[in-house]
């Protein structure tokens, strides 16, 4: 499957308040390429929170995540296997509903970013939700 690589519109948002999550560390979306440049594209009022130790998987719970706690629980085997059926679901054009998933359960959805004791103000859960009561 090929992916063509989109531009970035002119702009983003002009009304919708706007929060970045990104990780310094995350490869698959480096902060350079992806989070900057939706930033500086988007008008509205914003706020970019950049983790510093943080992967791709930063914002998958209230204090941060990791790709091994993602993955906790998943065969590689299985999660190769739906993405061979979807991904030739896709190429044949097959209605989104009729794709086949051999195995539902092996979809990473491991339980990440538990929160800590030492993480100030709840770490990203909880500038998430203070950013979100600015508009409330």
């Amino acid at each position: 499957i090929f992916f063509i690589r989109k531009r970035f519109p002119t702009e983003l948002s002009a009304v919708v308040p706007v929060l970045i999550i990104c990780g310094a560390k995350d490869r698959r979306a480096a902060v350079q390429t992806q989070a900057r440049p939706q930033y500086l594209h988007t008008s509205a009022t914003k706020l970019i929170f950049e983790v510093e130790d943080g992967d791709h998987f930063v914002a998958n719970g209230p204090s941060g995540g990791t790709k091994i706690e993602f993955e906790k629980g998943t065969s590689k085997f299985k999660a190769a296997c739906n993405l061979g059926c979807a991904s030739l679901c896709m190429c044949l054009r097959c209605p989104r509903q009729r794709w086949c998933i051999p195995y539902p359960k092996a979809i990473p959805n491991g339980p990440s970013g538990h929160a800590k004791d030492y993480a100030q103000r709840g770490a990203i859960g909880g500038v998430a939700l203070a950013w979100l009561q600015l508009f409330l």
